[in-house]
């Protein structure tokens, strides 16, 4: 252990024989001498042993009245009245800090410590008993020492009144640190101590142990520590230093006694990087004299793995030093005329069932059916390609089949991915959210969230800038806030690089940064008035371009210090998810963000509107019904675009959000339909409102937003890119599911059903030439997957010709594509209803293809049907239709499970070897002659020319294009 410094000042004078005895007094006492390691001693045994340069009075001399005996098997004085101590050492005679450390028996009386101090001869300080019955160490730092003045009794340096004591030490000097390291047996310095892991059967539960090389205390629940040092315990100005491991994603606690609680909370963060990293914690308001925690301990940790700590007098306050160099602005970093979506990065996984589930379950508890706390269900299948983790939830299988998992939003594997995502769909940058209560005000040498955010995005060339959430911060102490705010941003943001990146978002020259939740109420729960200038002018007073993000649609009715913020930040941006719907969006935009346009112009102010995809959260239990706020296959926010860029010219936007999968409100990947959540819960998906979407399409809606603001793309009102581009096109399996809405009264729970799928969209007959309908509708009583399908029934005459468009679709495919389906046939008509598709041009896939109209499968059974659509790209998709072509009567049937996918084998491709050659011709003609009964799948690449059958024709044209006198079938040529 390393001696401290007046420890080794002291040694040095001993060493020397700075030293001096005088004995004012012969004791009648016997006693022993023993050479003091540090400073002088006294030890209660019988004769008492005494260092040199101490000695002690003669008990029934005046009125020193003491007697010796053993208690617990320890050699002690047990004090009636006083016993008195005279001091010769030269250096402790002159010093004016002086540490006497005395042992004693804790019992309920006080103990009374005099010395001779520079005010006083009898300079009082009181050792309060707690009645423990225990031994106990006690440490007295005497600032104001004259022991030399030898002024009391018997020409006495210091006694004592009462108390059984054991020992006394008297050293130079005070010391102004303690330490622990948690090797086996724990190493303390003096000063503090550490709760045995359960002593006294309580929450103090620990084990020590070995990590990568690294002796560790591993705690279950907190470790206690009780801190004695003097200096320590009477000043409110300490640094905390911890080297723990980071390994985990969730914080490890640290409460303290303050001076406003016994148990003050920090967060100290760890970032899952596997590492030891040392984190730097000033303490502003610490009281751990007051020892008022469970088992008088100043303060705990909790389930952490710790290998050392230290307490030091005093900081060094960071906001005394310099902002640091910043990038130069750039054409790619600027903001102004980008579009960036709010990041929040707060989606936690873990292995461990009971661990930290935060966003992704209620109250951070693993997700189950009816614990969730996300509307939409991610998409995960990007993560695994670039080899991120996902972690089983407690939640049912996917529609498809695969387990559910979700992904631990801090993850490089998972910022990588967004990243990429950004890049690939032109999205410019992310503006990354930091909320209050996950700020970090301390210095860490590990590398956290922001760094690899920053590293990401200078890999896939985005900009990205901090953003500040100040959700609730009226709940906090305005100057310990607005601290906090400063030492998190300087500390976590400044110090790590991160506001010094290339890539980092400038304007008007200067790195920027967003504070959101600028409020002109005071009475809201945001941030306002004197606390938010205050903070906008540090962040100005460093070289920073303030964004002022309000959730405040009112802000221009306030006055005074409450509208002063508003003028003085450099750009304003106003939420709007919630605020309109798509009937009366128009209204709405043009009352505000007028109001908004001449703020911004009175008072030099740049904008950045806010848009959003749609909003609902259901499994938040907040108010609201299922789709509260539809997207309408992304015209919601398109229109927003639209009106915002065709009347006000705006060109900087801000998307809310990238990842808000708890109020629905996200772009990135979403599960598109029934088959991609669970099957155990309800969940928003991108099918709900008709249109089945490919799960990267609010991805392509943003991007060609993005490029519609920006002039790379016309304006045009309504938005026309693709509903999917591959390999899925479309899909339905008719699924809904009954879930729970609170009403605006915030208490009442109301049931309501959510569609899963498209289902019928725009639904219409499109000939009903004799076919009179008995049912053209989802019903649940037969499946072949999930708990609903489509039911086709009707009466068919004669010359019936009947089609019915069941839903709308926007599909242009470039590659050949395959539709397949599932049918059950009720009855031997039904064994002729097929699915068809609908083109631009007013033909249908049955009209070129005859394969699709043929009798298929046996009465009461599935059976799997696959047809071959070819390419669609000069003949856009646009409606799924189901028809009947046969004999007069009673036609009944099902249809589940429509899929619209490029086509997994090429024409011709009978053995799905990737090639078209002889043996595939071969193979056709096997089919052709009845040797090999052909399946489904096989059907679809056999029969070229599309009428339905597989024959020698087929054969001979296989063989044509294996030998390359033919380039395509009849059946492309037809589409």
């Amino acid at each position: 252990m390393q001696v401290s410094f007046f420890r080794r000042r002291l040694w040095r004078t001993l060493l020397t024989g700075v030293l001096c005895l005088s004995l004012l007094f012969t004791p009648v006492l016997p006693y022993t001498t023993a050479a003091a390691e540090n400073g002088v001693s006294a030890i209660f045994t019988n004769p008492v042993t005494l260092s040199g340069g101490i000695t002690m009075s003669v008990s029934g001399t005046g009125d020193s009245s003491y007697t010796l005996s053993t208690v617990q098997g320890k050699p002690v004085m047990t004090v009636e009245k006083y016993a008195y101590f005279q001091i010769s050492d030269q250096a402790l005679c002159a010093a004016r800090e002086i540490t006497v450390t005395v042992t004693l028996l804790d019992t309920a009386e006080t103990v009374l410590f005099q010395y001779c101090g520079t005010d006083s001869a009898y300079t009082n300080l009181r050792i309060d008993g707690t009645a423990t019955g225990q031994f106990k160490t006690v440490t007295l730092a005497l600032r104001d020492a004259a022991l030399g003045n030898a002024a009391q009794n018997l020409r006495s340096a210091f006694r004592f009144l009462h108390g059984t004591i054991h020992s006394v030490t008297v050293q130079e000097g005070i010391p102004r640190d303690v330490s622990v390291t948690f090797q086996n047996p724990i190493a303390l310095s003096d000063g503090i101590s550490v709760i045995p892991s359960g002593k006294y059967n309580g929450d103090c539960v620990y084990s020590l142990t070995t990590v990568n090389g690294k002796p560790v205390a591993e705690a279950e629940k907190y470790i206690y520590f009780c801190v004695t040092n003097p200096v320590l315990n009477s000043t409110d100005q300490l640094t905390l230093s911890v080297t723990y491991l980071d390994k985990s994603n969730s914080p490890m606690l640290l409460q303290y006694c303050s001076t406003e609680s016994d148990y003050e909370l920090l967060h100290i963060q760890r970032f899952n990087t596997g590492e030891f990293v040392t984190a730097e914690i000033p303490l502003t308001n610490a009281a751990l004299g007051k020892a008022g925690q469970n088992y008088g301990a100043s303060f705990r940790l909790y389930e952490g793995v710790v290998h050392s700590l230290t307490i030091s007098e005093g900081y060094t306050d960071p906001l005394d030093q310099a902002p640091p160099a910043f990038a130069p602005q750039t054409e790619q970093n600027n903001i102004i005329g980008k579009g960036v979506a709010g990041y929040q990065v707060w989606f936690r996984a873990t292995d461990k069932e009971n661990g930290n589930w935060h966003h992704w379950g209620q109250n951070g508890k693993l997700p189950t059916a009816g614990n969730i706390h996300t509307e939409i269900y991610p998409h995960t299948d990007d993560y695994v390609k670039n080899g991120a983790t996902l972690y089983p939830s407690g939640l049912g299988d996917l529609g498809n089949g695969n387990p559910s998992v979700l992904f631990n939003s801090p993850d490089r594997e998972v910022i990588k991915t967004h990243m990429e995502w950004a890049r690939d769909y032109d999205i410019d940058g992310l503006a990354v959210q930091r909320f209050y209560s996950a700020t970090f005000p301390m210095r860490s040498s590990g590398k956290n969230t922001l760094q690899v955010i920053q590293e990401e995005a200078e890999a896939t060339g985005r900009l990205f800038y901090v953003m500040y959430d100040f959700s609730y911060a009226s709940r906090n102490d305005p100057a310990m806030f607005i601290r906090n705010v400063q030492l998190d941003f300087i500390y976590n943001v400044e110090e790590k690089g991160v506001a010094s990146s290339l890539n980092y978002g400038h304007a008007d020259g200067k790195p920027v940064v967003c504070l959101w939740g600028l409020h002109g109420d005071p009475a809201s729960e945001y941030f306002c008035g004197t606390t938010a200038t205050t903070l906008i002018d540090w962040f100005h007073s460093r070289g920073y371009y303030v964004i002022g993000g309000s959730p405040d649609n009112g802000y221009d009715k306030a006055t005074g210090e409450y509208l002063e913020p508003f003028t003085k930040i450099d750009m304003l941006s106003l939420w709007t998810p919630g605020r309109y719907n798509m009937d009366n969006m128009e209204t709405w935009l043009k009352q505000h963000v007028e109001i908004d346009l001449a703020f911004c112009e009175r008072y030099g102010i740049d904008y950045q509107p806010v848009l959003y995809s749609g909003f609902g959260w259901t499994n938040m239990g907040s108010n609201g019904y299922v789709n509260h706020f539809p997207r309408y296959a992304g015209d919601f926010l398109w229109k927003q675009a639209y009106i915002l860029k065709r009347d006000y010219h705006v060109e900087s936007l801000y998307f809310a959000m990238w990842d808000e999968y708890d109020e629905g409100t996200a772009i990135m990947k979403g599960a598109s339909d029934y088959f991609e959540i669970p099957t155990d819960q309800y969940f928003l998906t991108w099918a709900a409102d008709g249109w089945w979407l490919s799960n990267d399409y609010y991805l392509r809606a943003a991007g060609a937003v993005v490029d519609m603001i920006q002039g790379k793309a016309p304006l045009r009102e309504k938005i026309d890119i693709p509903h999917s581009e591959g390999p899925v096109y479309w899909r339905n399996s008719f699924e809904s599911r009954e879930t729970t809405y609170t009403l605006d009264d915030g208490a009442t729970k109301i049931p309501a059903v959510g569609q899963l799928d498209v289902c019928l969209n725009n639904p219409a007959w499109i000939n009903k030439t004799a076919f009179s309908t008995g049912a053209v509708a989802i019903t649940p009583s037969l499946a072949k997957s999930g708990g609903s399908s489509f039911r086709f029934k009707g009466t068919a005459s004669s010359g019936v010709k009947a089609i019915y468009k069941i839903a709308d679709t926007r599909i242009t495919a470039s590659a050949p594509l395959e539709l397949s389906y599932s049918l059950y046939a009720a009855n031997e008509n039904g064994q002729d209803v097929y699915v068809d598709l609908l083109f631009a041009d007013g033909t249908r896939l049955s009209d070129v293809n005859t394969a699709t109209v043929i009798t298929r499968g046996n009465v009461g059974e599935w059976v799997d049907v696959t047809v071959s659509v070819g390419v669609s790209s000069s003949k856009p998709i646009v409606g799924v239709a189901v028809g009947y072509r046969g004999n007069s009567g009673p036609v009944d049937a099902y249809i589940d499970d429509i899929v619209l996918q490029h086509s997994p084998r090429l024409f011709g491709d009978v053995d799905e070897n990737g090639i078209v050659n002889s043996t595939d011709a071969r193979l056709t003609l096997v089919y052709a002659v009845g040797k090999i009964a052909p399946t489904s799948i096989a059907l679809a690449a056999a029969d070229v020319d599309g009428n339905g059958t597989v024959n020698s024709t087929d054969a001979r044209l296989i063989l044509q294009y294996a030998v390359e006198k033919i380039e395509k079938f009849p059946l492309e040529e037809l589409i």
